[in-house]
């Protein structure tokens, strides 16, 4: 593959919005995140107290949480063993995948009548027949009872096999029916354009550049975490200001006067959380409440000396523009 480099026996440790750190500590630059995670438990099972191991709750062979009489655990939130004397190994317990799932929900409800009866609980014990992914465009790749495949066939297993799990004829029927006529007379494709969130939590690490000189002005930022710093400088006048920023202070409230180019650096001297809020929506609250919109443009004159400045942000005849928002 080329210009795709690969590695292997490492994971993700964190992300923030400028970079990926790996499990061994390396640091990738980057903007974009293209994920592919596994299932996990809902966080909901860590807060409940119970035995837990690898974030899953420890149960028996038999599906019991031990130590709860009448709790029982399957899924991605049970970590049930295969064997019956279970190591600090993976194989020696049930994946969390929907071929396991769904025998094990089948052998929780005869443990629960055999329990009910008083007769016989049964361990679970399954051996997985192999596994299916989708590619798309009608290939795929599988491994069935030891032998791999790929391509359209295995494209075809896998969609044997979804269909063979959905409830009743009739569903099976309707989903079968569109699959063939995709086949034939592919379905229109529709752009669904979605509204960004007006807010939302940004992380950065130590060192990561915030803001940068010639950036477009998209917002107002909040620290909830850490410490940032602010540098400007003018090399036409030789003026330098620099401000640090920490939990409960704000940059980025020039958006109230001025459409236009960072002139400023912010880089974080911590790790740091910040909430950003989109420069219309910002502005929209500060012209709903007066008492808000004065409070900034204060600061603003208090903190960079006034428009009279060369890297003050601008003046207040960025009215007329303010006013055309909806």
């Amino acid at each position: 593959m080329r210009g795709i480099e690969v590695k292997t026996g490492v994971g993700t440790k964190s992300a923030t919005s400028t970079s990926v750190e790996l499990a061994d500590g390396s640091i990738i630059p980057t903007r974009t995140i293209v994920a592919t995670i596994g299932n996990g438990p809902n966080q909901l099972v860590a807060a409940l107290g119970l035995d837990m191991h690898w974030g899953r709750i420890k149960t028996d062979r038999f599906m019991r949480v031990p130590g709860h009489e009448g709790l029982w655990a399957v899924g991605d939130a049970a970590e049930i063993p295969l064997v019956e004397q279970p190591a600090e190994d993976p194989l020696h317990y049930a994946p969390q995948t929907a071929q396991f799932a769904v025998r094990e929900g089948r052998q929780l409800a005869h443990n629960l009548m055999a329990k009910t009866k008083e007769t016989e609980l049964k361990p679970f014990a399954y051996t997985s027949k192999g596994s299916l992914a989708s590619l798309g465009m009608s290939k795929a790749v599988a491994e069935v009872y030891g032998v791999k495949l790929s391509g359209w066939l295995a494209w075809l297993l896998w969609r044997g096999f979804y269909l063979s799990f959905l409830p009743g004829f009739a569903a099976k029927l309707r989903v079968l029916v569109n699959w063939v006529l995709n086949l034939f007379v592919p379905p229109n494709i529709v752009l669904v354009e979605s509204t960004l969130p007006g807010t939302r939590y940004i992380h950065y690490r130590t060192g990561d550049k915030v803001l940068e000189p010639g950036m477009l002005i998209d917002g107002f930022y909040t620290v909830v975490k850490g410490a940032l710093k602010l540098t400007i400088d003018n090399p036409k006048t030789g003026e330098h200001f620099e401000k640090l920023f920490g939990p409960g202070e704000h940059f980025g409230e020039r958006v109230l006067l001025k459409s236009a180019l960072r002139t400023g650096l912010v880089m974080a001297l911590e790790d740091s959380i910040v909430l950003w809020i989109s420069q219309k929506d910002f502005t929209r609250l500060a012209r709903a409440f007066p008492v808000l919109d004065n409070y900034f443009r204060d600061y603003i004159e208090s903190t960079f000396g006034g428009a009279e400045k060369s890297f003050a942000p601008g003046s207040a005849n960025h009215q007329a523009e303010l006013e055309t928002l909806p």
